[in-house]
Parts: structure tokens; sequence; C-alpha cells
């Protein structure tokens, strides 16, 4: 895959808000957590998001593979989902976890 500039710099940019976001989310759960589970919280966010990343680029090259060969795209869309939802079990059990302690936290108040 070659990238062009424009989409070096759309990625940076991407990256550098997730980064902002993360701060700001980091800042805020700081008070009402604590800062180790704070740091925690937005430990599990980044290792999320790598696991997720990392299965699409690994998946990446066996999609493209079934849909240049014609398949219903739909049912492609469904296998991947299936297929990525089944390898990432405890990544989404620990997302929904902390979204559950996060969203509790918040209501308490």
């Amino acid at each position: 895959m070659v990238m062009t500039s424009l989409g070096v710099a759309a990625l940076g940019s991407g990256l550098a808000v997730l980064g902002c976001l993360l701060a700001a989310l980091w800042i805020a759960v700081d008070p009402h957590l604590g800062a180790a589970l704070a740091t925690l919280l937005i430990a599990g966010i980044l290792a999320i998001l790598t696991a997720a990343m990392l299965a699409i680029m690994r998946r990446r090259r066996t999609f493209e593979a079934e849909a240049s060969r014609g398949e219903d795209l739909p049912a492609v869309f469904v296998a991947e989902a299936q297929a990525l939802l089944a390898g990432n079990k405890g990544a989404v059990l620990l997302a929904g976890v902390l979204a559950g302690f996060v969203l509790s936290k918040r209501d308490a108040r």
C-alpha cells in the first residue's frame, strides 16, 4: 500500500486527535478514579485499540482476497465481523467492563 503525503498528514492528524482525546479522558477521570485506575483505564483503551488495529491489518489480506473473488459483500462483512469478535472476546469483554465501570462512577455522583 502506497501512502500519499495527504494520507500521511491525515494519519498524523488522527494520531494527534487520539492522543488529545486520551489525555483529556485521563485528566477527567483522574479525580474520580485516582491516578492508578485512570492510568489503567487509558492503558486498557490503548490495548484494545492496538488489538483491533492488528486484527484489521491481519484480516485485510483475507478480506481483499474474498472480495476479489466476487462473493456477496454483505456476507463477507458479516463473516469478517464474526471472525474479529471470535478472535477478540477478551478485548470486547474488557472494553465492556471498563465502560461499565466508568459509567457507574459517573452516575454515582
